[in-house]
């Protein structure tokens, strides 16, 4: 417990001080642009889920942004507190679905201290996103399914059925990301039917599927409700399901892999193990556990990274819990095996074990390579996890299985914790003066044409596309990049801001020629001023008038 509250307290000092990521800046953006009427995929371009944007809109309306300086950075740690509400709702969740199916409370401690403690959760649930407020939803979805499924009387089955499923669907309303789990719900599904036929009947436990799958349509048919009333159906359905299928690879799988192991490589190798762990006791169980749901989905999620076009670290915040969940049970199974006690639920086996930590030695090696964790000296890390092993092997003989995982974990946070200071020197000042200046030299109806920088994101942005970062510019047509470099050429069309970054560079080598022509450097970094009055762009459109 005091793992996790000394984990999770520090965010709240983070979200005011840590730099921003510019996809912030990007929902933001799509959150002021909903607060102003504006429509999601018809007036701008977005390729997210817009629960979240729909959701802060009505907040960010309260604020006075277009007029203060003050209120639009307040706005921005109102964003951010938000997210550190629904991180801490998802670790509060992991402890309770590890508790939940027979894990006991020091199981869901210990999932709960397992990502509480990873830098990976830490780094991507800190930063406005859709990914966040999703994360609550999706593992409330896996404990009532877990629920759902081992409950013997069919009409309560059915009814955590029902509530799994509305979780789902809301979560799905976030973070589209959670199609990549279907396939591995679909596979559990099937051997959910057939081992409930046997005991209900095929009609009964298809029936409590289907149930599943219409309450899961409900939140997403209020997102589709709201955009057919403004009449941009079929921009949403091409903004988030079309035009992604065939988004351009950003990155690759191997990268996010080596950037978690980078942060995380104790929990990394612990989730290989764990999830080994499980699919050993479900392949036992023939598939009947309450865990089938979220091992399905997990592995499923994990084998479509390799898949998705842009598998970013946030992606991984869908996968952490499940791991979590896995990694505390074997680690409870691991100890009570030393201490000759089975582990409650799991089918302590020597083989299962052995199995399952040759897993974790496999992914534990390369992984210390890539990170090479140091705190405060090299030496003092590996030995503090050194004693606390010798110390936990004591203790577990000895029938303190909880202690002994529990001093374990405290070693291995050190590392987390040396981070999180690290963390602490990623000062967002810059990027907060910046933002300042920009609000005061400009007006609330100032059109912007930005990179991917975000520093304007609460003005109005003069392009379809507000962002320009490499996967949108690739999904650009040359005519969509022409129409952004045709408003530099009329004085009626042209942005009142230009932020001149690396990505606005790459999309044509002739927008720098015309922004040093007619426009002034600003005081902000790459950014450069219209003055209507000097501008030769202006000037010239006024010599034309007859």
């Amino acid at each position: 417990m005091l793992l996790v509250l000394g984990t999770y307290a520090p965010r709240f000092l983070l979200l005011r001080t840590r730099t921003f990521d510019p996809d912030e800046f990007q929902h933001l953006h799509a959150t002021w642009a909903v607060s102003q009427g504006l429509v999601p995929f018809r007036d701008f371009f977005e390729h997210h889920m817009p629960a979240m944007q729909l959701l802060l809109a009505p907040l960010m309306r309260v604020y006075d942004i277009a007029g203060s300086a003050d209120a639009m950075v307040q706005f921005l740690f109102v964003a951010r507190t938000a997210m550190a509400v629904c991180a801490g709702l998802a670790i509060v969740l992991t402890a309770l679905l590890a508790r939940d199916r027979n894990g006991g409370w020091s199981t869901g401690f210990i999932a709960a201290a397992l990502l509480g403690t990873s830098v990976v959760f830490l780094q991507r649930s800190l930063e406005i996103r859709p990914d966040t407020p999703s994360l609550p939803l999706w593992i409330a979805s896996l404990a009532l399914l877990a629920r759902a499924s081992t409950t013997p009387e069919p009409g309560a089955s059915r009814r955590w059925f029902v509530v799994a499923g509305l979780c789902v669907g809301g979560a799905l309303a976030f973070n589209q990301k959670l199609l990549l789990a279907g396939p591995g719900l679909a596979i559990w599904a099937s051997v959910y039917v057939r081992d409930r036929a046997s005991r209900d009947g095929y009609l009964s436990a298809m029936g409590a599927l289907v149930l599943f799958g219409l309450a899961a349509a409900v939140p997403l048919g209020v997102v589709v409700v709201w955009f057919a009333a403004h009449g941009a159906l079929a921009d949403l359905i091409s903004g988030t399901l079309i035009g992604n299928l065939g988004w351009p690879r950003e990155v690759a799988a191997s990268s996010t892999i080596r950037w978690m192991a980078l942060r995380d490589p104790i929990l990394s190798a612990l989730m290989v193990g764990g999830f080994t762990f499980e699919g050993l006791a479900l392949w036992r169980s023939r598939g009947r556990a309450g865990s089938a749901a979220a091992w399905f989905s997990g592995v499923s999620l994990l084998a479509l990274l390799f898949v998705t076009p842009t598998p970013f670290p946030q992606y991984m915040l869908l996968i952490l819990p499940i791991g979590a969940w896995f990694a505390a049970r074997l680690l409870v199974a691991a100890a009570a095996a030393i201490g000759g006690d089975a582990a409650p639920g799991v089918p302590a086996l020597r083989a299962t074990l052995l199995a399952a930590g040759a897993g974790v030695l496999a992914l534990l090696v390369p992984a210390l390579v890539v990170a090479r964790p140091v705190v405060v000296h090299p030496a003092l890390f590996p030995a503090a996890v050194l004693g606390a092993l010798v110390a936990a092997l004591a203790l577990s003989r000895r029938g303190m299985p909880q202690i002994a995982v529990a001093l374990l974990l405290a070693a291995t946070s050190l590392y987390s914790l040396q981070q999180i200071r690290w963390m602490q020197g990623l000062s967002n000042a810059e990027q907060i003066a910046s933002m300042r200046a920009l609000h005061a030299q400009t007006s609330p109806a100032t059109t912007v044409l930005d990179g991917f920088s975000g520093l304007a994101w609460f003005r109005p942005y003069a392009s379809y596309y507000g962002f320009l970062h490499p996967g949108v510019r690739a999904h650009m047509t040359s005519r969509d990049t022409q129409a952004v470099v045709a408003l530099l050429t009329r004085c009626e069309s042209a942005p009142g801001v230009v932020i001149m970054d690396g990505n606005l560079r790459a999309l044509s080598p002739t927008l720098l020629q015309g922004v040093e022509r007619s426009y002034r450097p600003g005081t902000v970094a790459d950014t450069w001023i219209l003055d209507a009055a000097t501008s030769p762009l202006c000037n010239d459109a006024m010599r034309r008038l007859p």
